[in-house]
């Protein structure tokens, strides 16, 4: 990695401190939050080095292949995920870093959870769902 400018040693700063400050926040209160990486100004491929170097990576990493393709990493932080989400061409739409205890891309809504039960009482587990 590349040595990092005074101002871009303080944007990295800035990005972990929020990290940081998530991350209690979550322990203490159970709110998640989101960093939108794309978002950031002067977010610079050393500051992103740097910030994805700090966190490391963990044990988890999830692939979800629907419309967009979006991939989930554990950081070495437990509940701090690094998640890309890819547009249909392949391309970077945007990165997040979420703190929560389970990423909310993963969690079930209440509509979906409804149509489990339906297919569990229909006994209809595995079936194909064109029927919905």
């Amino acid at each position: 990695m590349s040595a990092m400018t005074a101002v871009e040693q303080e944007i990295a700063e800035k990005v972990l401190s929020e990290v940081e400050t998530g991350l209690a926040s979550l322990l203490e209160t159970g709110a998640s939050s989101v960093i939108d990486l794309r978002m950031l100004p002067r977010m610079s491929e050393a500051v992103y080095q740097h910030v994805q170097e700090v966190l490391g990576k963990g044990e988890t990493s999830i692939l979800i292949d629907a419309s967009a393709r979006v991939e989930i990493v554990e950081t070495a932080c437990p509940g701090v995920w690094w998640a890309t989400y890819h547009r249909p061409s392949g391309e970077i739409a945007t990165e997040i870093i979420e703190i929560g205890f389970v990423p909310r891309l993963l969690a079930a809504g209440k509509a979906e959870t409804a149509v489990g039960l339906k297919r569990l009482k229909n006994r209809g587990i595995g079936k194909a769902q064109a029927a919905e």
